[in-house]
């Protein structure tokens, strides 16, 4: 900074707690050079000038002072004409009996010259805003304004009442000005009814939503002259809002077209509505709810976010079960009162090419002359479960084999989705004498362990013999494993093993159980759900999720239990009403995607708890249990007095008996021997011993 130094002082924002004041001017105190200390003064009326003293703290009519020191050189006094002496070290605000906090910011420069510089800042801040800062008094009074919208009246209405202390010295005419008086918006809304007493008055409703809040100017003057006689007062007047707009759609209905195999966890749309009412309040908060979906299949449903608007499958789409849904979204706000409005949905399932083209028969027979060319030979018919003339119903047809030589070409009809083989190149056919010798090996079945299959000990045609069961523990992830030998007639034999891996597709022969149909609650777990698991051996898409069902035949499964939420492979099963203990049966539907179901029974023992959490051990069970073991303890000791006499008689039956004499020989002792396992190509040499 060189010789001249800079400070920041602080200083803004008044408050008084008491005998309400304000600041109306600034006066800064001259400091000399080389002078450390500067002034800030808030005077009322002539206070400290024309040489009197200064004011001692405590004092009636005492100046608000504050020193601000930046200096090492000790204590300073302020004189009578408002100058400090240097290195004062004191910072205070002193009026008595009041209250201020006083914040305000200004830049202080000291140079060669401050009288220079206090000068430049008096010529810049010259005119009205350059006077004395002086306390006075407030002298308006106005009630708190606000409205609400849509308020019915009657009209005209007080809305609220303001007073200027100056009507104690004359008598004063209140005037209102702005918009919703003499401007736009809302001409005429508010009127100051009698001059003479402040009262405002409001005309009409107000739309908030139109104009949220208006800007308003008092002014009073004086009834005599008609002069204004003090500042005018600007007042903005807030419209309270009410619940009045029901959220909106962008349009009363929705058309979109969803994919057959569309995923459930992926968004199809999201609804977005807009409501009128003032932002991030319960009046315009928006939720949504799926009022109707039609058709209605359990199979295929829609779910909608509440919080997002955000709509997603429940289930499979079968576009030829239901090629159209439409469903009706519910958008609800969470005022008083609730508001809400409906949008349309139709969702247009688009086919998807999940049916395989069938061939009507297995074989074909045709007979064509010899060297000829035959276009449209052979029609081949075939079946394709999709929508007709459709890309997914179209058939594509190739020869996979047996056209090495180019004679055939297949093309498919347009409008019969038929196959149609011509022959393009004619066919020559070569005889000669061709002498069949057996193949020289045969085919044996060496690993079939579920004896599924045969082979054919010449041609090694394999074949089923009963039916194959996928979910047999003996398949593995799908794959039979067969092993087959072929072995020559040659000596030794030689042996070649060929696996056969059979893959088997799945098909929906099972429907899905219970993995636990034995549960226990206590009697007073009214509500609590009790979740019961099912399993399917098969595969997707003849899974989960699974329906669940209560059967209604016997009259009382309603009035005792129900189902709660549905999870895919579980369900929520819950006691509605407290039940004496026993035991209960509830009969059960469960069916997979496909609908394959089958009735079965859960068994549910409601007991006695303790401290409300477990069953209680039953002492009837010990008692009934204790009676079993006294029924069984008479038999018990029949069966064995019974086999101590069949010991004994076999003991005296051997005493009788001849002793027999035993020779070393092994013939006599008995032949016992290993089984001997011969390498490949090894000679086998087998003696068997003679005993004569």
């Amino acid at each position: 900074m060189g010789s001249r130094e800079r400070a920041a002082l602080l200083l803004l924002l008044l408050h008084v707690s008491r005998a309400p004041w304000q600041w109306e001017g600034l006066s800064v105190t001259r400091l000399a050079r080389g002078d450390r200390a500067l002034e800030v003064g808030a005077p009322h009326q002539n206070v400290c000038k024309g040489g009197s003293r200064p004011h001692a703290a405590g004092e009636s009519g005492a100046r608000a002072v504050l020193a601000i020191p930046w200096g090492p050189r000790p204590g300073a006094q302020k004189c009578s004409d408002g100058t400090m002496h240097p290195s004062v070290r004191l910072v205070n605000v002193n009026i008595p009996s009041v209250s201020i906090n006083v914040i305000f910011i200004f830049k202080v420069s000291t140079a060669d010259s401050f009288r220079r510089e206090s000068d430049d800042l008096t010529d810049h801040m010259q005119g009205e805003s350059h006077r004395p800062l002086r306390r006075s008094k407030r002298r308006w009074v106005i009630t708190t304004l606000e409205l609400e919208e849509e308020d019915t009246g009657p009209f005209p209405k007080l809305v609220g009442e303001l007073f200027n202390n100056m009507s104690n010295d004359m008598s004063l005419m209140y005037l209102i000005s702005g918009p919703g008086v003499d401007e736009y918006p809302e001409l005429g809304l508010f009127s100051i009814e009698d001059h003479e007493n402040g009262k405002i008055y409001v005309h009409r409703p107000v739309d908030r939503e139109a104009t949220p809040s208006f800007m308003v100017r008092f002014d009073v003057a004086n009834r005599s002259t008609g002069n204004i006689v003090d500042r005018s007062l600007l007042f903005n007047i807030r419209i309270r809002d009410v619940n009045d707009h029901a959220p909106q759609f962008p349009k009363e209905e929705f058309n979109i077209t969803v994919k057959e195999s569309q995923e459930a966890d992926v968004p199809i749309l999201q609804m977005v509505t807009v409501d009128l009412d003032q932002e991030n309040t319960p009046n315009s908060q928006v939720l949504y709810f799926l009022a109707s979906q039609t058709p209605f299949l359990k199979e295929s449903g829609f779910r909608i976010d509440r919080i997002s608007g955000e709509i997603r499958l429940s289930g499979c789409l079968d576009y030829e079960t239901a090629p159209l849904f439409t469903l009706l979204i519910r958008a609800r706000d969470c005022g008083e009162p609730q508001l809400s409005s409906t949008a349309t949905l139709h969702i247009h399932v688009q086919e998807g090419n999940n049916h395989r083209p069938v061939f009507t028969q297995e074989s074909y027979h045709l007979q064509i002359p010899e060297g000829r060319v035959s276009p449209s030979a052979l029609h081949l018919q075939v079946h394709d479960g999709d929508s007709p003339l459709t890309s997914a119903w179209r058939v594509r047809f190739n020869i996979s084999s047996g056209n090495e030589d180019e004679h055939f070409d297949i093309s498919t009809d347009p409008d019969t989705n038929e196959g149609v083989l011509s022959v393009i190149k004619g066919i020559r056919i070569l005889a000669s004498p061709v002498k069949m010798e057996p193949p020289g090996h045969s085919y044996k079945l060496i690993h079939d362990p579920a004896n599924w299959v045969t082979v054919d000990e010449n041609s090694g045609a394999v074949t089923t013999r009963k039916q194959i069961d996928r979910e047999s523990p003996l398949v593995k992830d799908s794959f039979y494993t067969i092993i087959i030998h072929a072995v020559d007639d040659g000596f030794p034999p030689q042996t070649g093993t060929g696996t056969l891996m059979l893959f088997l597709s799945d098909v929906n022969d099972n429907a899905p159980t219970l993995q636990h149909p034995y549960l226990e609650v206590c009697e007073s777990a009214v509500g609590r759900p009790l979740l019961l698991e099912a399993e399917d051996q098969d595969l997707e898409p003849y899974a989960d999720p699974f329906t669940f069902e209560l059967h209604s035949t016997q009259g009382s499964v309603d009035d005792k239990w129900k189902l709660g939420k549905n999870w895919g492979e579980s369900v929520e099963l819950l006691m509605v009403s407290s039940l004496p203990s026993g035991n209960y049966s509830v009969p059960l539907s469960i069916g997979d995607r496909q609908g394959l179901s089958q009735k079965q029974i859960v068994h549910v023992r409601v007991c006695s708890c303790l401290g409300g959490v477990t069953c209680a051990k039953s002492t009837a069970l010990g008692a009934r249990a204790g009676l079993r073991v006294g029924m069984l303890a008479p038999v018990c000791a029949a069966i064995m007095v019974l086999a101590v006499a069949l010991f004994s008689l076999l003991r005296c039956y051997s005493s009788f008996e001849p002793k027999r004499n035993c020779s070393s020989s092994p013939c006599e002792a008995g032949v016992q021997t290993l089984m001997t396992c011969n390498e490949e190509s090894k000679a086998i040499s087998t003696q068997v011993a003679h005993c004569g």
